[in-house]
């Protein structure tokens, strides 16, 4: 059964898998439990604007 990092760089088009080999395995179960384990708001942003191109840009999967 594929993990969710698996999942999450299974359609990687813009190289990001090659930083995998540098993180822990199951770093998103981790964050998921630091987020669990410390209540309270919690704000994701998954992208931003920039002026000079005059669009969005996201960094997220």
């Amino acid at each position: 059964m594929p993990t969710i990092e698996d999942i999450i760089l299974a359609n990687d088009g813009r190289g990001i898998s090659a930083l995998r080999p540098h993180l822990e395995p199951n770093y998103c179960e981790k964050a998921a439990s630091c987020l669990l384990d410390n209540p309270g708001t919690v704000l994701i942003a998954t992208g931003f604007y920039i002026m000079a191109a005059g669009a969005p840009e996201t960094d997220g999967p």
